[in-house]
């Protein structure tokens, strides 16, 4: 089935890698997905399990959608290389907008219709919004209101200055034909390839905004709702914060900011933790401080102590066996 011509075209990629459950949930709701007026879908399964594991389930799923659907296996191994792939058959479609979303993420029926109100309304080149983490029972109920895994609210609606990730997002396409970004290779193994991809772009001009409604769910496998996993997570995107301001900026951008982590984490987050909870009195203070906002606090000393170390040349290659997603 072709696009209506005169339509404005998105290929939404989903690559997929080892999770046959999550990817089943989330090509289900990419069929119930309500298009905006004038726009077209074309759903791209990129599937980078050696053995092309994923192609049961898409076949199984896709062949019911009323849009078009192409299954891609893609044998070199890496994240970086499956969202280039990505990038190339979006271009080959002649795509006027490239989206995508992880493996494990459902999108609600009305995403694709509040993203492009938003990159209607404010003039973007990329749209982004929250993503709700749906948690495994028996979680523990700090975690449910922990900074790490619920749902971000802190962007406010309009132009965004923050990172983007290719978790939740749709963009021009211009981006990688007339920009001529890709995602950068190097980062297969440490992760982060999106977050430079659209710091890159945001450079080169491209006007990045957030819509609260645009909004997606994540499933957390039981292996990473612990409070180990978000620390090393945290430890993991402090690693390569310094090493994305080394390559975009150079060397004493990535010392300042990591001397302004540390006064912040060291001084000011301390002192404003402990003076919001007094304020909400003894019995609420003790139960915050020392279970939900803790655990928050903890986890920027956890990316402090990453962008200190990556000064000094480390690097944390938490995909260096396998390509799951970031």
């Amino acid at each position: 089935m072709s696009a209506d011509p005169g339509s404005k075209l998105v290929a939404l990629a989903i690559p997929t890698f080892g999770r046959r459950v999550y990817l089943q949930r989330c090509l289900e709701s990419v069929g119930r997905l309500i298009h905006p007026e004038g726009v077209s879908l074309h759903l791209i399964l990129l599937d980078n399990n050696p053995g092309g594991d994923a192609r049961e389930i898409f076949d199984q799923i896709c062949s019911r959608f009323d849009f078009p659907a192409r299954y891609v296996h893609v044998k070199e191994q890496g994240i970086p290389f499956v969202r280039n792939r990505a990038l190339e058959e979006a271009l080959a479609l002649d795509a006027d907008f490239i989206g995508f979303l992880d493996d494990d993420e459902e999108a609600p029926p009305q995403w694709m219709i509040e993203a492009f109100k938003a990159l209607r309304h404010y003039g973007g080149d990329i749209v982004s919004g929250p993503k709700a983490r749906i948690l495994p029972e028996g979680s523990p109920k700090w975690m449910r209101k922990s900074r790490c895994l619920g749902l971000k609210r802190a962007k406010r609606e309009g132009h965004a200055k923050g990172h983007v990730s290719t978790s939740n997002v749709i963009f021009r396409s211009k981006i990688v034909g007339e920009m001529g970004l890709r995602f950068r290779e190097e980062f297969n193994t440490t992760g982060g390839s999106d977050t430079i991809f659209f710091d890159e772009a945001k450079r080169m001009g491209a006007v990045v905004v957030w819509s609260r409604k645009a909004h997606i769910y994540e499933w957390i496998p039981p292996s990473r709702a612990k409070l180990s996993w978000m620390l090393q997570r945290d430890f993991r995107i402090g690693v390569n914060q310094v090493r994305r301001i080394r390559i975009l900026d150079g060397e004493w951008p990535a010392w300042r900011v990591t001397g302004r982590w540390i006064v912040d984490v060291m001084f000011v987050r301390p002192i404003g933790l402990v003076v919001q909870e007094i304020r909400r009195g003894p019995r609420r203070a003790f139960r915050g401080l020392f279970v939900t906002r803790f655990v928050n606090y903890i986890g920027y000393v956890a990316r402090m102590f990453g962008l200190i170390v990556a000064l000094f040349g480390y690097r944390y290659h938490e995909y260096n066996t396998a390509a799951h997603g970031e």
